[in-house]
C-alpha cells in the first residue's frame, strides 16, 4: 500500500519528458523553447531527458551552453528518461518489456551519460510510458532504481485502463500524492505520480489515449482545473509535458506561460521533481 505524503501546501510540480531522438532539430528547438519559458519566469524545471537522446553532440552541447547560465543551472533538475524509452514492465500488448538486467544497463547507462555531459549526478528518473499504481508490487525493478542511486522515480502515471487522464485519488478514495514505496525495502525511494493528462493526449497524439485535439484555450482551462483542485486542497499538482509536442503546436509556449503565471497568481509554490524530493525528506 502506497505511503502517501500530506504536503498540507499546494504546489506545481514541473517535468518534461524530452525523448525524440529521432528528430534532433524538433528536440534542439523544444528545449529553447520550454528553457526560454523557465528563464522567463525564474520557475523551475525537471528534464527527464532520453539517454539516446546524449549520443548528440548537438543536444549535449545545448544544454552545456544553458548550463553556463546561472540562472538556469539554478532552476533546472537533470534527471533520465531510460536510454532507449522501451517499456520496464508491459504495457501494450504489442511491445516486450525490458527484462530487469537491462532495466538496471539502461539505468546505470544514463546515469553515466548525465554525469560525464554535464558534470551532473542524476537523482530521478521517469518512467517509460508509465503505468497505473507505477511499481508498486514492482520489487525488481525498484531494487535496481534504489541500487542504481536514484532517489526518485515518476511512473504511476496512468488510470486503471492504462489510459489517460489520471485520477487525483487511487482506488481506495486517498489522494493521488508522492509516496514511499516500502520503506524498509527501498529506502528513501519516493514515488511522484502526475495528476491528470498526458499533453499528446490533449494535442490528440497520444498511442494509447484516443481524444479530440483540443486547442489552446482548452487546454490551458484544462490545466488551471486542476491547478484550482490543488489550491483548494494543499495538494501537488504535477501535469506531464512533452517538449517536442509543445514545439510542435504551441511555439510561442503560451500553455505553459499561462499555467505558471496562474499558479503564481493563485500563490501555489512551483517546483522541481528534485526540489520536491527535498521538501518531503526534509519534513519526513
Amino acid at each position: 500500500m502506497p505511503d502517501y505524503v500530506a504536503l498540507g501546501e499546494p504546489c506545481l510540480v514541473l517535468g518534461y519528458d524530452w525523448e525524440r531522438s529521432e528528430d534532433i532539430e524538433l528536440e534542439l528547438e523544444s528545449f529553447r523553447i520550454v528553457s526560454s519559458v523557465h528563464l522567463e519566469h525564474d520557475v523551475p524545471l525537471t528534464l527527464f531527458v532520453l539517454g539516446e537522446l546524449l549520443e548528440s553532440g548537438e543536444i549535449c552541447g545545448l544544454v552545456r551552453q544553458y548550463l553556463q547560465i546561472e540562472q538556469f543551472r539554478r532552476l533546472v533538475d537533470i534527471a533520465q528518461h531510460s536510454y532507449s524509452h522501451t517499456e520496464f514492465k508491459r504495457l501494450r500488448p504489442d511491445v516486450c518489456p525490458l527484462d530487469v538486467a537491462e532495466v538496471r544497463t539502461e539505468v546505470r547507462k544514463v546515469n553515466e551519460l548525465i554525469l560525464r555531459e554535464f558534470e551532473v549526478d542524476c537523482h530521478g528518473i521517469r518512467a517509460p510510458q508509465g503505468h497505473y499504481r507505477g511499481f508498486q508490487g514492482d520489487d525488481d525493478i525498484l531494487s535496481v532504481l534504489c541500487q542504481e542511486g536514484l532517489h526518485y522515480v515518476s511512473s504511476d502515471l496512468r488510470n486503471e485502463h492504462g489510459t489517460f487522464p489520471s485520477e487525483w485519488t487511487d482506488a481506495s478514495g486517498r489522494y493521488r500524492q508522492p509516496y514511499f514505496y516500502d520503506r524498509d525495502k527501498f529506502p528513501g525511494l519516493l514515488e511522484i505520480p502526475t495528476q491528470g493528462w498526458n499533453d499528446n493526449a490533449l494535442k490528440g497524439m497520444s498511442r494509447t489515449t484516443d481524444v479530440k485535439a483540443h486547442s489552446l484555450e482548452e487546454e490551458i482551462e484544462i490545466y488551471q482545473g486542476y491547478a484550482n483542485f490543488a489550491l483548494q486542497r494543499g495538494l501537488a499538482y504535477a501535469p506531464l509535458f512533452h517538449p517536442w509536442a509543445i514545439a510542435m503546436t504551441d511555439k510561442r509556449g503560451y500553455v505553459l506561460k499561462s499555467l505558471i503565471l496562474y499558479a503564481r497568481e493563485h500563490g501555489m509554490q512551483i517546483l522541481n521533481y528534485r526540489q520536491l524530493y527535498d521538501w518531503v525528506i526534509g519534513s519526513a
